[in-house]
């Protein structure tokens, strides 16, 4: 099993650590973090040794050196490492930031085997050890032997990976965001509108979370554009006009809806059959009054 030393036992280092202990083919052999109690937490959890400085995790004799600590951070990490001797010319150094590149790591560059990215495709909350979904994707990048290191971890959790070049890095994670971070924040909306009209705070949030659920499911089953439905997938502009008047009261609600049912509408364009009048319809539906 390859050796792996995970270096910041945050949300995402922590959750790192349980997948890898579940794993076939690695093992944490150590963590290191700057705050002692939370390396010592995880190491606990884990039966390794939670190393107090960079120095001294060369004792963990690990090939796999993941650095799951805040983009910012990453640089000054390698630049550590390198002033602490903690680097070794066998190792592959990835870091586990979705935005940035792989040269983040460049300090390590011609002491190491490589230098690359590994970032998990899946929501890490503060504070809480997240176990990965089951199928997640990696974004990685990096040199050939970063590349080849970090597909044959993310396969050996049960992931698929996705090369990211750096270049790409900024829209790949402003990507993440909206598909997670903002998908949560559209289901808090969606709460609220619900508990705003009289539903019981819990009732919304198991309702929004199962129908998300479900949305989400039909896209992977059919394909995102073919999972759409509704009420502008089907040219119900009526539909649509009463959804804006119930919304009224809710301004930041009401333009949120705007929004995402345009976005929708276009969506729904590019399906065979599409109404052009359906569509015109719904384009006036969701019109400001002010604006008309």
């Amino acid at each position: 099993m390859k050796p792996v030393l995970v270096i910041g036992c945050g949300a995402v280092g922590a959750s790192l650590c349980r997948a890898i202990g579940g794993s076939k083919g690695h093992r944490v052999v150590g963590v290191h973090d700057v705050v002692a109690e939370r390396a010592e937490a995880v190491a606990e959890a884990h039966g390794v040794p939670a190393f107090g400085d960079l120095a001294s995790t060369t004792a963990a004799r690990a090939e796999l050196v993941l650095v799951a600590v805040p983009g910012p951070e990453i640089g000054a990490v390698a630049e550590a490492a390198v002033a602490a001797n903690a680097a070794r010319e066998h190792q592959i150094w990835l870091h586990c930031d979705g935005r940035e590149p792989a040269s983040s790591l460049g300090a390590l560059a011609g002491l190491v085997r490589g230098c690359g990215t590994l970032h998990p495709a899946c929501a890490f909350p503060p504070g809480a050890v997240s176990p990965l979904v089951a199928g997640c994707g990696f974004a990685i990048s990096g040199d050939a032997a970063a590349v080849d290191a970090a597909a044959e971890l993310a396969r050996d959790l049960g992931g698929f990976t996705v090369l990211v070049p750096d270049a790409a890095r900024d829209a790949y994670h402003a990507a993440a965001v909206l598909a997670s971070n903002c998908a949560v924040a559209l289901l808090c909306t969606a709460r609220a509108v619900l508990s705003e009209s009289g539903l019981a705070v819990e009732d919304a949030e198991r309702l929004v979370l199962a129908l998300a659920s479900s949305a989400i499911g039909a896209g992977r089953e059919l394909g995102l554009e073919a999972g759409l439905s509704g009420p502008v997938r089907r040219g119900d502009a009526a539909a649509v006009r009463r959804h804006v008047a119930a919304l009224s009261g809710s301004p930041e609600a009401l333009g949120v809806y705007r929004s995402l049912s345009r976005v929708a509408l276009e969506v729904a364009r590019r399906s065979p059959g599409y109404s052009p009048e359906a569509a015109a319809a719904i384009e006036r539906a969701l019109e400001d009054p002010e604006n008309r």
